[in-house]
């Protein structure tokens, strides 16, 4: 037998994410462990539909772990300090724009509060005293910290609600009566007031001097607070409960402009809105037009606030990028599309002379350089290079200045500066973060500070072989080949992965039906739900993963669903067969997470080869969701056979080899509750064959804890060993 190395996949591994003040003056790194550990769960959170709920916290549970390490850097000198405060949440940091001054959210007792660390004397305070809420400022929405600053010494953040949580009826001893009429189908999914109990919040200003607060307006599901350039207003994105375009949630999130100096007084504004470059308070949004699309400049500063707008023409399927500006009361507009870059103002537009070819530009513009005329942007080029976009916002011009060596694949993240004396761009490759300054034709290295190697996703792995596509007779699916199947390693167990996709695709061509590598497709980047979790690549096996596509139409038919199941992971085998036959002649593991999962399980049953299955998390009655799943919009009683057919439990008695379960205990996928799992088991047993079940503390529908990976490495590697290889290689 040939020698291999395997690779070796630490759980504790950390992540490293770059924050780099508006301006460029100062940046952090925040070292942030892969998994977080089990003493972060808070047992008093809440299931609120599919979201995790910390009543302490007052919003949404964080969903990375607690930076292990934050280190300050300034711009000029690349000098670092470690941030001496402990119990920090991830998440954007609110940089001062004056002042050398950062803050941030930590907890203390279960419960947030604010620090704020000037970085130029070395010092940080934890303001324990003022009780903070997080809302649902870490889920995403438009990426700003949880809080900001609106003065030298007043920031802006979310305060608890001093209202107490009403009793339901049934603590009250209410009963509780419905009744309806059909056709329609019933939900009982807890209501927009249960969640606003547990997680509304109020915007208010907190002064840190004095530790008054002063709220500016009711509480609500808030998701981010982003004050204007001079700290009087603040734009507030909240759920309102009238919204007309519900997220997958069921909330419907808009905006509204506050006043820091009359509380109570507010402006609704036009949704995704943001400030414009520039010190002035100008919010500028976005809307379609019939040649093109509109931009809204709203001047908040004026005695009565005064809109203005500019059009930038193109065609529907062209989208521009836009950068808007305010300069000295007028409105300037920075588009970029068709590879050309536009300047626009109330009379005039005109396009800036760029080098030719595929451009990508960056960030929002720092304000010190706009105070001196200039706009400056980050960008790239077709093959990822970094450099530097000035331009010149009295004369018109433009110039590219591109970063010097490196290679451009590392390249993760660009940032520009400019203090309104000279510009810069820094620079983080995989392995260290760089700062150059702009000279005359050319950026020149000022300084590197070095950075840990973290380019893999915590959760997931992806393979780094090559991709081939599958033919079915609808379409077909992507099989993505573990990285060392070429070299045709026999030893190593291996597992066929299989995710649910979206629609299927036109049926490719005979060179990709062949099994030839794929080319002329977008490349898939990044994490995606449903993908091959690392604790399999942590086991030591290889791991190939098959993106099924099905063609399900409104009329399906089962013998339609079959073909194609059948015929994709037929075909998979076939192919890893010929890449790594040894592997596959000792039996190959077919697993899957939620609705792949089922799809593990029926190729269980349907395609020979397979030696044992791992499940994650899955629905295996589906009679128990008669109103619809996955694809499948039909109700029970219109296609009991397609429900009964991807319902595991009804074939219990066809799984006659291994099955390995695995469920959270706290998964609140109304489909996926861990009892269908438990069911599984029992009618695998019941039915002569073989089972083990895994039911893991704290966790939901994905698993994130590290010591829950750690179970999981050693359960995967323990029940793959035992039933994918001979006895004697069993360790």
């Amino acid at each position: 037998m040939a020698s291999e190395s395997r690779p070796v996949w630490r759980l504790d591994r950390t992540w490293q994410d770059v924050d780099v003040a508006a301006d460029g003056s100062a940046w952090a790194v925040l070292t942030t462990p892969a998994y977080p550990g089990v003493a972060e769960h808070n047992p008093a959170a809440v299931q609120w539909r599919s979201l995790t709920v910390d009543p302490d916290l007052v919003g949404l549970a964080p969903g990375r772990a607690r930076p292990a390490e934050i280190v300050i850097g300034d711009h000029e000198s690349g000098d670092r300090w470690t941030l001496p405060v402990s119990g920090a949440l991830s998440g954007k940091l609110a940089w001062h724009p004056r002042r050398p001054l950062v803050a941030g959210i930590a907890v203390r007792d279960r419960r947030a509060c604010p620090w704020v660390a000037d970085y130029a004397a070395r010092t940080v305070t934890v303001f324990e005293h003022v009780r903070a809420a997080i809302g649902f400022t870490l889920q995403g929405g438009r990426s700003q910290p949880p809080l900001g600053w609106c003065g030298d010494e007043r920031l802006v953040l979310l305060v608890p609600s001093a209202e107490p949580r009403s009793a339901s009826a049934e603590q009250n001893g209410v009963p509780g009566v419905y009744e309806a009429s059909g056709p329609g189908f019933v939900s009982f999914e807890p209501t927009l007031h249960e969640l606003a109990e547990l997680a509304a919040a109020a915007p208010a200003v907190v002064d840190l001097g004095t530790g008054q607060q002063a709220p500016l307006g009711p509480p609500a599901l808030i998701r981010s607070v982003d004050p204007s350039p001079t700290g009087r207003f603040v734009l507030v994105e909240y759920a309102d409960q009238h919204g007309r375009t519900p997220d997958t949630d069921g909330l419907c999130w808009t905006d509204i402009v506050l006043d820091t100096v009359l509380p109570g007084a507010s402006a609704p504004v036009g949704r995704g809105g943001r400030w414009a470059g520039g010190d002035a308070d100008v919010l500028t949004w976005r809307r379609p037009a019939e040649s093109g699309t509109t931009l809204h400049f709203l001047d908040l500063a004026a005695g009565a606030a005064v809109e203005q707008r500019l059009l930038i023409e193109h065609k529907p399927s062209e989208p521009a990028g836009c950068w808007p500006i305010w300069d000295h009361g007028e409105p300037i507009l920075l588009s970029h599309r068709e590879r050309a870059l536009t300047l626009t103002t109330a009379s005039t537009s005109g396009v800036l002379d760029l080098p030719a070819g595929p451009l990508r530009l960056g960030r929002q513009l720092p304000v010190p350089g706009l105070r001196a005329g200039r706009a400056v942007l980050d960008c790239s080029d077709a093959t990822g290079r970094p450099g530097l976009v000035v331009v010149g916002l009295g004369d018109s011009s433009a110039a590219i200045t591109w970063a010097p060596g490196g290679e451009a694949a590392t390249i993760r993240g660009t940032w520009p500066t400019d203090d309104g004396h000279s510009s810069g761009l820094m620079v983080r490759s995989g392995t260290e973060l760089s700062r150059y300054t702009l000279a005359p034709g050319s950026l020149e290295p000022s300084w590197s500070v070095p950075l840990a190697g973290t380019d893999v996703a915590p959760h997931w792995s992806t393979s780094a072989g090559r991709s081939v596509s599958i033919a079915t007779e609808f379409g077909h699916a992507w099989l993505t080949c573990p990285a060392t199947a070429e070299g045709r390693v026999g030893s190593r167990p291996l597992v066929l992965w299989l995710r649910a996709a979206g629609p299927s695709r036109p049926v490719p061509s005979a060179s990709a039906r062949s099994g030839e590598p794929r080319s002329g497709e977008p490349e898939r980047r990044g994490p995606v739900a449903g993908q091959a979790p690392a604790v399999l690549a942590a086991t030591g096996c290889l791991v190939a993963t098959l993106d099924l596509a099905l063609h399900w139409p409104d009329d399906a038919h089962l013998d339609m669903l079959h073909a194609q199941i059948v015929d994709a992971v037929r075909g998979a085998v076939s192919f890893l067969g010929d890449e790594c036959g040894d592997t596959v002649d000792r039996g190959m593991v077919v697993a899957g997470h939620s609705f792949g999962a089922t799809l593990a399980l029926y190729a269980l049953v349907h395609v020979p080869g397979f030696a044992t299955a791992i499940v994650h998390s899955g629905c295996y009655n589906r009679t128990l969701t008669p109103t619809g799943f996955q694809y499948e919009k039909r109700p029970y009683w219109s296609v009991p056979a397609i429900y009964h057919a991807f319902s595991a439990l009804h074939f219990a008695d066809r799984l006659d080899r291994p099955v390995l379960i695995v469920h959270g205990v706290d998964d609140a996928n109304p489909a996926t509750n861990p009892d269908q799992a438990v069911a599984l088991y029992q009618g695998i047993v019941a039915t002569g064959g073989h089972a083990r079940l895994v039911l893991l503390p704290h966790e939901g529908h994905t698993f994130g804890y590290l010591e829950t990976q750690q179970t999981l490495v050693d359960e995967h590697r323990r029940w793959i060993h035992l039933n994918a290889h001979p006895a004697e290689l069993v360790t």
